[in-house]
């Protein structure tokens, strides 16, 4: 039973393993046609690492939701969305790749260091760049993928158990409970 947590506990859920849903229809959409909500997963930038800090890079790690439309070229079948944007009058180069990719669902665990780095030189390959930029990239998703590996999927996140009856878990959400009605069976 998770009593205090339970929305962190979603988030990571919702980051690693899912998708979020969102209105996008616009002031004249109704919200019961499916055609006016839009799917978001979570990616990381694979060309983000602070010790690549060029000026047509972005220097630092990123997340970012981006729309699930983006993603899936149908000729490559790549789950890669190469992006540019301007930063101070010149490009920033980022390659968005979806967290729960790097996931294998079925056993909810991230997959295997070499099957990782394997799937994402693929995205970086089709891009089509030059022989030492496609090398440059390659290291720098080398170098975001292991800190992602060991700095979120196999850190040691503390945590602290805490034993209750009961008879004193109702107490604390009646006491939580201003009201002072019964809690619903959901809470």
């Amino acid at each position: 039973l998770v009593i205090d947590g339970q929305q962190r506990l979603t988030s990571l859920n919702i980051g690693l393993f899912g998708r979020i849903t969102r209105y996008t229809g616009g002031m004249g959409g109704t919200k019961d046609n499916h055609l006016n909500w839009s799917s978001y997963v979570l990616c990381i930038n694979l060309l983000g690492h602070p010790d690549f800090d060029d000026k047509d890079l972005s220097g630092d790690y990123e997340f970012a939701f981006k729309r699930t439309s983006e993603f899936r070229n149908s000729d490559t079948n790549s789950w890669g969305y190469h992006e540019e944007s301007k930063k101070d009058g010149g490009q920033i180069e980022r390659i968005w790749y979806p967290l729960p990719e790097l996931m294998d669902e079925n056993e909810r665990k991230i997959l295997g260091e070499n099957e990782i780095l394997e799937k994402t030189n693929e995205v970086i390959d089709e891009i089509k760049l030059e022989g030492e930029r496609n090398t440059y990239f390659k290291s720098i998703k080398s170098s975001v993928v292991n800190k992602f590996e060991s700095n979120i999927i196999n850190a040691d996140i503390p945590t602290k158990e805490v034993k209750k009856e009961s008879r004193e878990i109702k107490e604390i959400f009646q006491r939580m409970n201003i009201k002072g009605d019964k809690p619903n069976p959901y809470q």
